[in-house]
């Protein structure tokens, strides 16, 4: 029965709800954001409002968006407005309204403005039940806040299933985290989806905010990659099929967000999640194009970098990406996209974008045609981000779109320009030259051809035989035409030109260029454009116009193909030459041109050239017949300064014999081994390569050829050629005694002379770059020429030459080049020039601009010490530049005041940057050692302090690099150690002034480091200085935080103090009195010093002092200087356990040596350390007080650690240590006796002693403390011990056995203590001390303990008077009850009286004694937990008692828990018979002391029952019949003025009717039923009839019982309904009090509804109820006896028992009451409800009676009548109109 029953009630229990239950509407008003339950519960919703409001007024200010809220759910309307009544439309507005706000409010939720105004929505419109899901939503950003968790508990059970995750958080009420978000997002599809839909949403109504967009982005990007994982397993089509379910999802979402405007963060956040599904999934490049064109389309300055990144890691491994024109042109309307890319690329790869970009341009001819598309090209090529295989290919396709480009012929100038350039520096770069030759040979390219055509030089590709040209495959006809159309502009119209080489700009040259580059592309029109009578070739003998051109050609900078042709065609024409009388010399200088070309093609070509010319002297016999080609026309150029000055041929054979001729292999290989073997020959030095050694010249002939080449150089008027031949010959400095820059020093002073615009013009028109030219110009100037370095100067300076800064520039790098080569004068010279140079003032920009490079060479120059001296000497007066202004002159007083100085004049200026840059310069040179430097600096910075004397400046930045470089040559000097340091130079005055007189710390720390450098190689300059040094660094220095001021620290304590004490001991003074100044200083300085910093900082000072000279110094100093300052006292322990054990008891030691010396009369140590007055003893007594309050710290261990000075393990100390100790005891313990008089000496003496004291191990510990008892009389100092003993011995872990039998031993000696004691303090210490021992080894000696006990339970302990000592003394018992168990019984019965006595007198006077509450019950639980059989009878009922007096004392929450607590156990615990016989007998007790303590009793019994077997509660059902008696009589005896009957009543008959049915559960039927009957019994006829007062409380109490039996039982006790059914008939009357009356009809209704056997089925049940309840329908009906009326027609499912109920109804409904008519009729309604066509089945018969009452007189019953058709016609489905 009772499994079934159980079973039953539970099915019940989770099913049942009420909505009339007022308690819950009360519980659903108490749920609040920000109010505690019971708070919100009181609240009304014009209290709620008014607080509201506020909050959502403070919004309002916040953002006027709020506002229209004001009209809607925040007006004084909404107060009445209920939202479960609106229509359909009107609510779905609401949740509109509800939600727009929610979603603007979510950005403030934290707020309290904000949360008030939730508040609201909560309270009034209950969005935590209608609009959860939204509400979750909004405030999931925040799942880590305290508010989340208030929210989740106020959340409804049924939360939807999006959030199902959330249950067991709402159980605990934590926090869910992020990690279970993205959990739950991965496996819940309802979840992610409304995630995804309200960011979008917020986003397009623009209400996001950075909290929920972060929380999204976060939460998806990691879901998003668990939710492809989860597909990474299985086949592969499902695989495959799983990704693209994920696609499906994520991608809508993507799209839309990506397209929202105005929110770059949800941009962001869908570029992650982007980023995510190309580092899982492999995309087709359809998808990924189409992702990156959204991306593109869509992106803004602020998303720019982002999706920058994202696109990056989109294309990252793909092979190859199609980007389509869209895309592309986004990308070229970016500015700087190329420094983007390279910035983004330290964060990820972006190499994949930067190939896929230049691919695609590329392969586009719209946009590589485009200037934008090339110059990105370029951009991306340069970046070098791209790795070898892309470079490779990037290039490639460059080179292949560019031969596209040539097909394509007719594009615009600009663009083939633009592709030319680019071309160009592509092969130019170091990086890619090797790149593009390899290209090219991989391709086949046609470079010659390309170079033809873009009419621009690129690197060849190197052909296999370089000798020949091969025919150019050009065919179309537009070159043709071209060709044809420029050979025929070729005529005699250049007769009037003798040569080519005359004139930079030549319209002629430029025509047969034209045709000629056109020409080279077929060997034939080559043929005919070489024979063409425009060249006059058949006259070259006569006139060099011929030769000049094809000179002209590969001299310049012209395509390779061109140069090559000029050469071989030179070559063919020489070697056609027959007998040929000429002396060709002058063409040698330009055949050393092509043979440093970069092209291998032309040097072969030029080889061939030279050796075809060697061979033209080789074949001469006699040279000197023969005729200087060339003398006339191109050695005398027309405007020259000089002709050129021609070798005798003999001479130039032997050069080309001796210089060229031997390497003319080497040359076609490297392009710069001609340039070597000219320097070689020239300067007379061997080569490096002595495989190809060339032969020596004797020295005039190589000062002649020198002069040769020089004076061509000179005489050329093309540029080119000065250039190409500078780069050779500035190699040489000098041949013999003739300097390089005297044969071409006019060179020099002529392109000086030029302006920039003719500069930039005549380079332009030759295509030679000016910085590249100007540099080989300025090179000219050797370092062995004071003129050349002259004419650097004059440049520089612009002095007789127009402003050139591109010039200025060059000359400054020549000079920065010739630094290292100059000598000392000259380099002095120079140093000095380019400082006043630097210095000019009133320059205009591009000047100041050549000064700061001035300055810059300057800088970068190695400033030997005589340059540096000599600058330092240099330097105005800076006090007289000041004293002599005018200003300064009409500020002098008479008085000798500071005034300070208008420092604006020019001349103190320009002398203060003078002194500026030079010591800049100083400071970034490295210093050598010179005393003469120092020397300088030392009188510079005394000049300085002087000047701050006069102006208001305190010039530090000047200090600071007068201090770093004395600082730098001084450490310099110990270094090198080469040289004797000479104190002369170093002015200690002046340094410890600047020191003393500063405010900046960087000066303060590099003089401090000065002053350590120069103590430690000159002591005796520092030391009669050194305590000012310390009192600075005190009040300044020490109170940096910074790590260079903690090194400056270190390095002046480290190398200034070890001096200053050695100098003290060589004078026999007391080192401890003699450096208190000092430790004064740092003493001072201790609150200032950050507080990380202090330890440090003093125990190296003390490390460096010496720690047993001067430890106990600073610590008594400290202490002295701040005391009772915890921090400070915690600071000297940790001082102190720094050091060794040995240094700890000596500091100790002394330091009691100067508490005594400041206790005697007359001071000594302690006046010098602690500034005590000689003879002032209240001082003294009042210093050493100090002292002696830390003292006990320093003896006893560090807080940080808790560990002693001497460690508990280390049992046997050394001698020394041991000595340390005893001494320190003796003074200790002299000390306690001696302050007898004075009570607070004496006890921090005694303090100091337990601390000493504590320095033991346990053993020896216990021995002294043996010891101290019997031998001293302090009965403080008995209490120290006993105190320290149990501290000890609670911290003290791990114990010896010979140490845990001391500690025994000693327990058996504490009664006596505690007996003998009258000493309340005393025997407190005592017993805590018994009670730590008992804890802790009672076990090993119950003996022992059990003494103790009864000890402690006597009249010292337990019995004393004292209320702490007996609470202490009930503690103490209860730990020895844990330790003995059953063996502390002998003791128990005194304790347990006495206990309970106590804390029954202390309630019965109504004290709050709370200690006294929590001992006595604490030892009640001990003893219910170890000895509960102890607990009965009459300690029993004491402690029941005790209950029942202790409702009468306001206790706290604490203590009311722990005495539940233990009577939780008690019900545990104690037999089921006592308890609940002592139940029983309290009961009248608890009754008379009121509600509270009936129903702690009632919870007794309902958790007895509940514990308890069923065996036990089977033998004690006549105890609790008893006690159930006695509860349910309790409305009868109960008085008002002990209990609300409406409240307290109820209260405790429910409680009781609980623990009645845990009994029931546990009796069976055999058991229950006469149990039941007793109590029928007991109520209807236990009390008279004429008492019918009493009789009708019983019975009220016996009805609500059996409605709760009913109820909870249901069907299976459904039978017992005889046993009440003749009561229940007997008292339903009109006469029957309505309480009993409700009582009855409730259990009625139960007992009907609950049904299942047909109880009321049979006639004799039907007919007996249903007739009292027609009865009273007629008379007194209620909407209750209506229910039961139903309730009982559905029970008696008969027909005849429906018919005799109609028959009575309708019976009732022609009454001529209109209340029955009205009551007859709502039955009748009820009956149609619940019964529907079975009822129905007898409307023949009713109607008639329907008829009647629609017609009924009484409005409310025709009301009623047409309701109830209503639901006829419902049931029926057609109109009963017909019928009546």
């Amino acid at each position: 029965m009772a499994t079934a029953l159980r079973a039953q009630l539970a099915k019940i229990a989770a099913n049942s709800s009420n909505a009339l239950n007022l308690k819950a509407q009360k519980a659903a008003h108490s749920q609040s954001l920000i109010f505690e339950p019971q708070v919100a519960a009181s609240q009304t919703f014009d209290t709620l409002y008014a607080i509201c409001i506020e909050g959502f007024q403070e919004l309002c200010q916040l953002d006027k968006r709020y506002a229209e809220f004001s009209r809607s759910i925040f007006s004084e309307q909404s107060k009445i407005q209920e939202r479960n009544q609106l229509t359909p439309a009107l609510a779905s507005e609401l949740n509109r309204v509800l939600e727009d706000f929610l979603g603007l409010v979510a950005s403030r939720i934290l707020l309290k403005p904000a949360l008030k105004a939730l508040e609201w929505l909560i309270r009034r419109f209950k969005v935590h039940q209608e609009n959860t899901s939204f509400l979750l939503l909004t405030f999931l950003p925040y799942h880590g806040c305290p508010i989340f968790r208030t929210l989740l508990s106020i959340l409804p059970p049924d939360i939807p299933r999006a959030f199902k995750f959330l249950h067991p958080y709402i159980k605990s009420l934590a926090n869910p985290p992020l990690e279970a978000i993205v959990k739950a997002t991965v496996g819940n599809k309802a979840l992610a989806t409304a995630l995804n839909s309200h960011v979008l949403k917020m986003s397009e109504s623009l209400l996001h905010h950075s909290a929920l967009l972060s929380f999204w982005a976060s939460v998806m990007t990691q879901a998003l990659s668990g939710m492809l994982d989860l597909t990474r397993s299985g086949r592969q089509a499902l695989r495959t099929q799983g990704e693209e379910d994920v696609l499906l999802k994520i991608l809508p979402t993507l799209n839309e967000g990506l397209t929202i405007e105005k929110v770059p963060e949800l941009k962001i956040g869908c570029y992650m999640l982007l980023i995510v599904l190309a580092s899982k999934v492999s995309l087709g490049n359809k998808v990924l194009s189409g992702m990156i064109e959204t991306v593109t389309i869509r992106w803004t300055a602020e998303t720019l970098d982002p999706a920058l990144k994202c696109i990056a890691i989109l294309v990252q491994g793909e092979e190859k990406v199609v980007l389509s024109p869209r895309v592309i042109h986004n990308f070229l309307k970016v500015e700087n996209l190329i420094q983007k890319l390279s910035a983004l690329s330290q964060q990820c790869m972006v190499s994949s974008l930067m190939y896929a970009l230049l691919e695609n341009i590329t392969n586009k001819p719209q946009y590589f045609r485009d200037p934008k598309g090339i110059n990105l090209v370029l951009q991306v090529l340069e970046s070098s981000i791209l790795d070898q295989s892309q470079t490779y290919n990037s290039i490639k396709g460059i080179l292949l779109a560019s031969l596209s480009f040539e097909v394509v012929a007719e594009d615009s100038v600009v663009s083939r320009d633009q592709l030319s350039d680019m071309l160009v520096r592509i092969a130019s770069a170091d990086e890619f030259s090797d790149i593009t030759r390899q290209v090219i040979n991989d391709t086949g390219i046609d470079v010659d051809h390309l170079e033809a055509r873009l009419q621009t030089l690129i690197l060849p590709a190197e052909e296999p035989n370089l000798m020949e040209i091969e025919p150019a495959d050009l065919t179309n006809i537009a070159v043709q035409e071209t060709w044809d159309d420029a050979l025929e502009n070729l005529s005699d119209t250049l007769e009037g030109v003798p040569n080519l080489l005359s004139a930079p700009k030549s319209d002629a040259f430029n025509g047969l260029l034209h045709a000629f580059l056109l020409a080279v592309q077929s060997p034939e029109h080559l043929g005919l454009f070489d024979q063409h009578p425009a060249l006059r070739q058949e006259r070259v003998l006569e006139e060099p116009f011929y030769l000049s051109f094809y000179i002209r050609v590969w001299s310049g900078n012209y395509p390779i193909l061109a140069r090559a042709s000029a050469l071989m065609l030179t070559s063919k024409f020489l070697r056609s030459l027959e007998n040929c009388q000429s002396d060709f010399q002058v063409l040698l200088p330009y055949l050393s041109i092509a043979l440093s070309d970069t092209s291998p093609k032309v040097r072969h070509a030029a080889a061939e050239l030279l050796a075809t010319l060697f061979g033209i002297f080789k074949s001469q016999r006699n040279m000197q017949n023969l005729v200087h080609w060339g003398a006339n026309f191109l050695c005398t150029v027309p405007d020259s300064a000089k002709p050129v000055e021609l070798l005798p041929t003999e001479d130039i054979a032997k050069i080309i014999g001796a210089v060229f001729i031997p390497c003319i292999e080497e040359c076609k290989l490297d392009e710069s081994h001609i340039t070597k073997a000219i320097t070689s020959s020239l300067t007379g030095k061997s080569m490096e390569e002595k495989a190809t050694e060339t032969k020596k010249l004797r020295s005039s002939l190589r000062l002649a050829f020198m002069t040769f080449l020089c004076s061509h150089i000179a005489s050329s008027k093309l540029y080119v050629v000065k250039f190409k031949l500078l780069k050779i010959i500035n190699k040489v400095d000098r041949v013999g005694t003739v300097s390089r820059t005297k044969l071409l020093l006019p060179i020099v002073e002529h392109w000086a002379s030029l302006s920039q615009a003719e500069a930039n013009n005549v380079l332009s028109a030759e295509h030679v770059n000016l910085e590249d030219f100007e540099e080989q110009v300025m090179a000219i100037a050797a370092s062995n020429d004071p003129q050349g370095l002259q004419l650097l100067h004059s440049i520089i300076s612009s002095q007789g030459h127009p402003k050139r800064p591109t010039l200025t520039k060059a000359a400054l790098k020549r000079i920065s080049n010739l630094w290292p080569r100059l000598k000392t004068e000259p380099r002095l010279s120079t140093a000095n020039f380019l400082l006043d140079f630097s210095l000019i003032p009133g320059l205009d920009s591009d000047m100041q601009d050549s000064q700061g490079e001035a300055l810059e060479v300057l800088r970068g120059a190695k400033l030997k010490s005589e340059i540096l001296l000599s600058f330092l000497e240099g330097l105005p007066n800076l006090l007289e530049s000041v004293e002599s202004s005018p200003a300064a002159k009409k500020r002098k007083t008479g008085h000798n005041e500071m005034v300070p100085l208008n420092l604006q004049n020019g001349e103190f200026s320009s002398s203060i940057r003078r002194v500026t840059l030079v010591l800049d310069l100083l400071d970034s040179s490295e210093l050598e050692v010179s005393f003469e430097l120092l020397g300088s600096l030392f009188r510079l910075l005394g000049s300085l302090q002087h000047l701050r004397e006069k102006i208001d400046s305190e010039m530090a930045y000047l200090q600071s690099i007068i201090l770093g470089n004395m600082l730098a040559i001084i450490k310099a000097f110990q270094e090198s150690n080469k040289q004797k340091f000479e104190p002369s130079a170093v002015r200690a005055d002046i340094l410890i002034e600047c020191l003393r007189s500063t405010t900046s710390p960087q000066v303060q720390n590099t003089a401090l480091l000065l002053v350590a450098s120069i103590a430690k190689l000159a002591p005796d300059l520092i030391l009669h200085n050194i305590m000012p040094v310390f009192t600075f660094m005190g009040s300044a220095v020490l109170s940096h935080d910074d790590e260079y001021s903690i090194h400056v620290i270190d390095q002046t304590i480290s190398q200034t103090i070890p001096p200053l004490l050695k100098s003290l001991r060589k004078q026999n003074r007391s080192i401890v009195l003699s450096v208190a100044e000092l430790l004064l200083s740092f003493v001072a300085a201790y609150e200032h010093v950050p507080s990380y910093r202090r330890l440090r900082l003093f125990t190296k000072l003390i490390e460096i002092l010496g720690p047993e000279d001067f430890l106990f110094a600073v610590i008594a100093m400290l202490v002295h200087k701040f005391p009772s300052d915890p921090a400070v006292e915690d600071f000297v322990v940790q001082l102190s356990v720094s050091f060794g054990i040995r240094i700890q008891l000596f500091t100790a030691s002394k330091y009691l040596i100067l508490i005594e010396d400041a206790l005697k009369p007359v001071h000594e140590i302690s006046q010098q350390l602690l500034h005590l007055n000689q003879d002032d003893q209240p001082q003294g007594e009042s210093a050493a007080l100090q002292l002696l309050l830390v003292l006990p710290k320093l003896l006893a261990s560090s807080p940080s650690t808790s560990q002693t000075i001497i460690p508990p393990e280390v049992d046997v100390l050394t001698a020394e240590i041991r000595a340390l100790h005893s001494k320190i005891l003796e003074v200790v313990l002299c000390a306690v006796d001696v302050a007898k008089d004075r009570p607070h000496l004496r006890e921090a003496w005694s303090n100091s002693l337990q601390a000493l004291l504590s320095l033991l191990s346990i053993s020896e510990f216990i021995s002294s403390v043996q010891d101290l008892l019997k031998s001293s009389s302090n009965i403080q100092v008995h209490r120290k011990l006993l105190r320290a003993l149990e501290l000890r011995i609670r911290q003290s872990n791990q114990v010896d056995s010979p140490s845990r039998n001391l500690i025994l031993e000693f327990l058996s000696a504490l009664p006596t203590v505690i007996e003998n004691s009258e000493d309340i303090l005393l025997i407190h210490a005592a017993i805590s001390c018994a009670d730590q021992i008992s804890e802790k080894f009672g076990k090993k000696d119950p003996d022992a303990v059990l003494i103790v006990a009864s000890t402690i339970s006597g009249k010292k302990g337990l019995g004393s008077e004292d209320d702490s000592l007996s609470i202490l003394s009930i503690l103490a018992l209860a730990s020895m009850t844990e330790v003995l168990g059953e063996g502390i019984i002998p003791v128990l019965p005194q304790s347990i009286k006495q206990a309970f006595e106590k804390l029954e007198a202390s309630l019965q006077c109504l004290e709050t004694n709370q200690k006294l509450h929590d001992g006595v019950f604490s030892f009640v639980e001990t003893l219910l937990v170890h000895i509960p059989w102890i607990i009965s009878g009459p300690y029993l009922d004491s402690l029941l008692n005790i209950l029942t007096l202790c409702v009468r004392v306001d206790f706290d929450a604490e203590s009311n828990e722990t005495r539940n607590h233990v009577f939780q156990i008690l019900a545990e615990k104690v037999a089921a018979k006592e308890c609940f016989s002592a139940l029983e007998r309290n009961w009248d007790l608890a009754s008379e002391a009121g509600s509270t303590a009936l129903k702690d009793f009632l919870n007794i019994l309902d958790l007895a029952l509940e514990t308890h077997p069923k065996s036990a509660i089977s033998r004690n059902t006549g105890t609790l019949k008893n006690i159930f008696f006695k509860a349910f009589d309790l409305r009868r005896v109960a008085g008002s003025d002990l209990y609300d009957l409406d409240q307290d009543i109820p209260e405790i008959e429910s409680l009781t009717a609980d623990a009645a049915i845990k009994m029931i559960y546990k009796l069976n039927d055999a058991t229950f039923r006469p149990l039941f009957v007793d109590i029928v019994n007991w109520a209807s006829k236990g009390i008279s009839k004429k008492a019918t007062t009493e009789r009708i409380s019983r019975l009220i109490s016996l009805f609500n019982f059996l409605a709760v039996f009913f109820s909870s039982l249901k069907s299976i006790v459904t039978n017992y309904a005889k046993d009440i059914l003749p009561i229940a008939v007997e008292n339903i009357t009109p006469s029957t009090p309505a309480p009993l009356i409700s009582a009855i009809l409730t259990t009625l209704s139960t007992a009907f509804e609950h049904d299942q056997d047909e109880f009321w089925q049979t006639p004799t049940h039907f007919t007996a109820i249903q007739a009292p309840l027609l009865a009273l329908l007629s008379s007194t009906p209620s909407p209750l006896l209506i229910s039961s009326l139903a309730a009982l027609g559905v029970a008696a499912d008969s027909s005849t028992h429906h018919k005799t109920l109609n028959t009575a109804l309708l019976g009732l409904m022609r009454a001529h009451s209109g209340a029955t008519r009205l009551a007859a009729v709502q039955t009748q309604h009820a009956l149609t409800h619940r019964l529907g066509e079975e009822w129905l089945g007898m409307l023949p018969e009713m109607l008639p009676g329907i008829a009647e009452v629609l017609e009924d007189e009484d409005e409310a019953v025709e009301e009623a009548a047409r309701a109830w058709v209503v639901e006829v016609e419902a049931i029926l489905g057609e109109k009963l109109s017909g019928l009546l």
